[in-house]
């Protein structure tokens, strides 16, 4: 998989910021939030929480392409003692 542009992660990146501040506001028991997706704009309410979870989890993961970040390619290294 091609690592995503500076544009896209720019993006990404932004999106992530809002996606979380209005799943944070709905956590904390506001009634309705809108979140930006380009030109479109969702509106979610608190029974749509895993909904929102789920597109903040895709972007993270998203934006850790974009920082070089992927579960399936971290290597871990045990120092020997």
């Amino acid at each position: 998989m091609a690592r995503p542009t500076a544009a896209e992660c720019a993006t990404a990146r932004t999106r992530l910021e809002e996606a979380e501040e209005r799943l944070h506001e709905l956590q904390l028991g506001a009634a309705e939030v809108a979140v930006r997706m380009g030109e479109k704009s969702i509106e979610y309410k608190a029974a749509d929480i895993p909904t929102l979870q789920a597109y903040v989890g895709r972007l993270k993961s998203f934006v850790g392409r974009c920082d070089g970040c992927s579960r399936s390619r971290m290597i871990g290294v045990i120092p020997r003692g």
